[in-house]
């Protein structure tokens, strides 16, 4: 819990303002259980121009999400059949405290995840057929020679996982 102190008042007395967020008691770390059938880098199937969330994302064992996050911080669990993405919001203008996001999951085989909202109106950028690839030279040559491709789609793509792979390796 942040506090703010606001001294000296008169007669030498202070305010003391606690600050919580809006969901008290929800943890902002690791909690949870993160099978190790759902950790790794996730690619979506279908390409949706300008969805940087959905594009691609890696789930960490610790339970953090790497992806494009512009000012939001990602973690992710999966309890009761569920997989839930916590959001906390990092812009002073437009916090909205810590958003959780249900989604049911069905995997296909080991490799390909069809992940679906729990709630329609709520996607939150996610949702989906995934595929999970393992983290390659090989990978990042294709993804570099398709960034340059003349297919905006492709290119923002390729652009997208190598963010995702960057920030990844920049934790690890």
């Amino acid at each position: 819990m942040l506090t703010f102190v606001f001294a000296p008042f008169p007669f030498g007395m202070g305010m003391i303002y606690p600050i919580k967020d809006s969901l008290r008691g929800h943890p902002e770390g690791a909690h949870g259980t993160q099978p190790s059938n759902f950790v790794g880098l996730w690619i979506r199937d279908e390409s949706i121009m300008f969805d940087f969330v959905g594009e691609v994302f890696y789930l960490m064992p610790d339970g953090r999400f790497a992806g494009k996050m512009g000012m939001t911080s990602r973690s992710w669990h999966f309890d009761d059949n569920t997989l839930y993405v916590d959001s906390v919001s990092r812009c002073g203008n437009c916090y909205s405290g810590n958003v959780t996001t249900s989604f049911n999951t069905q995997f296909v085989g080991t490799n390909e995840l069809l992940i679906t909202s729990q709630d329609p109106s709520s996607q939150r950028g996610i949702g989906g057929t995934y595929r999970r690839f393992e983290i390659t030279e090989a990978l990042k040559s294709q993804l570099k020679r398709e960034m340059e491709s003349d297919n905006e789609a492709e290119s923002f793509k390729a652009r997208s996982v190598l963010d995702v792979i960057e920030k990844y390796e920049e934790t690890y």
